[in-house]
């Protein structure tokens, strides 16, 4: 995935914090449970004073891959090739 200057120094402070072999771990230091996700972008989105969450930064980021015209990734984002969503309608990006 590419990343622009910032994500990468960003990432590369991040890692050097990370031992073990979870990216996210949780407390037990095993991986981070999907509620524990939820919670701390909630916290995190409060603190930038931004409503956000895991569904929503997914659909976020499919609009934009859209947007851009990657084929390759409209599969991932529920869309046909063809260009419908199969769902008997255009696909409905408002994040």
């Amino acid at each position: 995935m590419p990343l622009n200057a910032t994500a990468r120094k960003a990432l590369a402070k991040y890692l050097e914090g990370v031992s073990g072999e979870w990216l996210f771990p949780g407390r037990d230091g095993g991986p981070m449970t999907s509620r524990a996700v939820q919670k701390r972008l909630r916290e995190l989105g409060r603190l930038a004073g931004v409503d956000v969450t895991p569904h929503r930064l997914r659909h976020t980021f499919c609009k934009m891959l859209v947007d851009a015209e990657l084929p390759a990734v409209r599969g991932h984002c529920g869309l046909r090739p063809g260009g419908g969503t199969g769902g008997g309608g255009r696909p409905r990006h408002t994040d």
